[in-house]
């Protein structure tokens, strides 16, 4: 199993390492990822963006402070509930959503370029199994893997 374990680890660590290497705006790829996701959800709390981003509690208000002292997204307490906080992207986030998403197509484009058509459909439809059973299985708290030994 390490195997693939190391391998599913290792492109996304490249990748952003590529991506904080590019990315003008001085963003990290946590921070850029932060962004988009608010980019596409138009408003979150604080805690799902946490949940989203898979970090705590500490981690996503640092990375929260540090985005909206930069202009890149707002903060207000939900009035449905006040000891939440509602976060929206600015229009400096969304200015920075199309490098962002133009970096992210080109590194992935460049790393699919070594396949033929017919091994980027397999690998696609590998991918897309995959991704369904882990979907699948956090919508169910995990409890396939709260069962295996």
């Amino acid at each position: 199993m390490d195997r693939y374990r190391r391998y599913f680890k290792r492109i996304p660590r490249i990748a952003e390492r590529y991506y904080n290497r590019h990315m003008t705006e001085g963003l990290t790829a946590q921070e850029a990822n932060a962004l988009r996701m608010l980019s596409f959800s138009q408003q979150l709390t604080q805690q799902r963006l946490a949940h989203m981003l898979g970090v705590d509690k500490s981690q996503v208000t640092r990375l929260v402070n540090k985005l909206e002292k930069e202009g890149y997204l707002t903060r207000e307490t939900n009035p449905e509930d006040r000891r939440e906080k509602l976060l929206a992207a600015t229009e400096k986030a969304d200015a920075v959503r199309a490098m962002d998403l133009e970096l992210t197509n080109r590194y992935y484009e460049w790393l699919l370029s070594i396949l033929t058509e017919e091994e980027r459909e397999h690998f696609l439809s590998t991918l897309e199994k995959l991704a369904e059973r882990a979907r699948e299985s956090s919508r169910n708290g995990f409890a396939e893997l709260e069962e295996t030994p």
